[in-house]
């Protein structure tokens, strides 16, 4: 660089010491070696001072008038009002006046200040002034200061935003803070604030949401913790924010724990205590505690959840702890909280590790555990690991996986298989590579096969693991050193 631009950034431009702004050096990079008045912080070079008239200087090494109407940003070690006495640090990060001018009275969150015709809607912090600075503006959030608007007769109520409504819309209207009742003598606010149409003396009851309800509604009513509810219903009461029945009537005299009222024959299951076969004689509690419905003769296995399972249903049956199995079922047997098939049938004679039974012939491996028996009772399938796999395939289908899946010889997969398991022997046009896996042999195209199976061209750059594989065999202009196969150097 020249003397009258002595600093160079990192990517080779040339700069003054004196402009403005920091400029990216790099780790390695000049900074005060070539102007004193600059240093470098984080690969950097910043100004070190501004000047008397620009004393401010921000995050970025710009230097700023202590009267700029816009808040600066210094991050949280720059000077503020050390070096502008009519300036003060917000949101720790900005630094803003302390007071806007009289043309720009409306200060933001950050800082910054607005004249009060600006069109747009301000943030402004929780508290500050909005109407007491801009008289043409009001609130219509807690932190947003809008130009007010006004609404026609017809159309008295006002929505955040400016949208107009009539007073006996349905809509839940957020007014913010607007005006409700003082403009629709029919409307009230709802628990969440909303001006909502009064409820009538048929539904007295009002949601959370301003939604209204009869009194003798089986469900509870979410009414937040300010709504009411004894208030406008005798028959209910409030708990954690819901208004719940006191008593159930006839038709529904189940209630759970949460206050709702159940019909005894409705299906479904129900927290209610020790409430449940003392008023529903049909239901009984399942091995969870919840009230269910009691199960027939020939669904007599009741899960933990109350669900109802004929006796031979082949699946296992979690029942819990406390739940019964052998007693309801003799052909079944209970391990922990399952409750399991004793034996298997004929046809599916192999039983694994959940009791569930598979037929010798299905593909697939199973998990029997050590303990479990696999080529005892299926000659074709051999144990490993805990886990019943094939051990042999079918004709048309005659490579076997590692997880004893069946596959045909000209399938396009790479094939990991078990230790001792035939690969080209069984499937001539395939090959077995370094590990265990698989695939079909490369063409002439492509001769140069990876470890992983993918197969190369002898012009490939790269050097290619093949591992045991063939090298110089397949491709004149190739190398083998160790186990990769790099292309001759001309």
């Amino acid at each position: 660089c020249s003397s009258d631009k002595p600093l160079m950034d990192d990517d080779g431009n040339c700069h003054a010491c004196d402009e403005t702004g920091r400029f990216y050096v790099g780790s390695n990079g000049q900074c005060s070696e070539v102007c004193s008045n600059r240093q470098k912080v984080g690969g950097y070079c910043y100004n070190n001072t501004c000047s008397s008239d620009k004393p401010l200087m921000d995050n970025s090494g710009n230097c700023h008038a202590c009267d700029e109407t816009d808040s600066i940003y210094v991050d949280w070690n720059g000077q503020c009002s050390e070096v502008c006495s009519n300036r003060q640090r917000r949101n720790y990060y900005y630094c803003s006046l302390s007071d806007c001018p009289a043309n720009k009275p409306l200060m933001d969150a950050n800082g910054t200040c607005h004249a009060c015709n600006k069109t747009s809607n301000i943030t402004i912090s929780n508290g500050s002034k909005c109407n007491e600075v801009c008289p043409n503006r009001s609130l219509i959030s807690s932190t947003s200061c809008a130009i007010t608007q006004t609404c026609s007769s017809d159309k008295p109520l006002m929505r955040t935003g400016g949208i107009c409504y009539a007073c006996d819309t349905t809509k839940a209207v957020d007014v913010g803070h607007g005006q409700c009742i003082s403009v629709c003598s029919n409307r009230t606010l709802s628990p969440n604030g909303y001006c909502v149409l009064s409820c009538s003396s048929d539904k007295p009851l009002m949601d959370y949401y301003g939604t209204c309800h009869a009194c003798d509604e089986t469900s509870n009513i979410d009414v937040g913790w300010d709504g009411q509810c004894s208030e406008v219903c005798s028959n209910r009461q409030k708990g954690g924010g819901y208004c719940r029945n006191k008593t159930c009537p006839s038709d529904k005299p189940l209630m759970d724990s949460s206050g709702n009222c159940h019909a005894c024959d409705e299906t479904g299951s129900f927290s209610v205590g020790n409430q449940c076969s003392k008023i529903c004689s049909n239901r009984t509690r399942s091995p969870y505690g919840y009230c269910v419905l009691s199960c027939s003769s020939d669904k007599p296995l009741m899960s933990a959840s109350g669900t109802c399972y004929a006796c031979d249903t082949t699946a296992v049956v979690s029942v819990g702890e406390n739940g019964q199995c052998s007693e309801v079922c003799s052909n079944r047997r209970k391990g922990g909280t399952s409750c399991y098939n004793k034996t298997c049938s004929s046809d599916k004679p192999l039983m694994d590790s959940g009791g569930n039974c598979h037929a010798c012939d299905e593909m697939g491996s199973f998990y029997v555990s050590s303990y479990g028996q696999c080529s005892e009772i299926c000659s074709n399938r051999q144990k490993w690991g805990g886990y019943c796999r094939n051990r042999t395939c079918p004709s048309d289908k005659p490579l076997v996986d590692y997880d004893g899946n069946c596959h045909t010889c000209d399938t396009g997969e790479t094939l990991r298989i078990f230790m001792g398991d035939k690969c080209s022997e069984i499937c001539p046009n395939r090959v077995m590579t370094d590990g265990y896996i698989c695939v079909k042999k490369c063409s002439d195209k492509n001769p140069v096969m990876h470890t992983n199976g993918v197969c190369y061209s002898c012009s490939t750059k790269d050097p290619i693991h093949v591992g045991t594989g063939e090298c110089e065999e397949v491709c004149a202009n190739r190398t083998k050193k160790g186990d990769y196969c790099y292309l001759d150097q001309n």
